[in-house]
């Protein structure tokens, strides 16, 4: 019997080393993603952020060209 426990405690060590090296790999694998998609939602957001910029000077510029195009219309009105 003490032989087929020393078996079974020998292979029981081989597993739990097993899977304590699959956990590394596992949790490895999952910080990575996670700086990964980190990095992606950083991209976007600054992404966003320079469209939002882009949006915001276009509609400047329409208003601005609105109001020229306004202002010269009340021009010749007046003229």
């Amino acid at each position: 019997m003490t032989r087929l426990e020393d078996r079974m405690t020998r292979f029981e060590k081989r597993v739990e080393e097993r899977f304590a090296h699959l956990e590394d790999k596992i949790s490895g694998a999952e910080e990575r993603l996670f700086w990964k998609f980190s990095a992606v939602d950083g991209r976007f957001l600054a992404f966003e952020e320079k469209m939002n910029s882009r949006f915001h000077s276009m509609m400047m510029w329409n208003v601005a060209g609105h109001g020229l195009v306004a202002g010269s219309i009340i021009a010749a009105i007046k003229l």
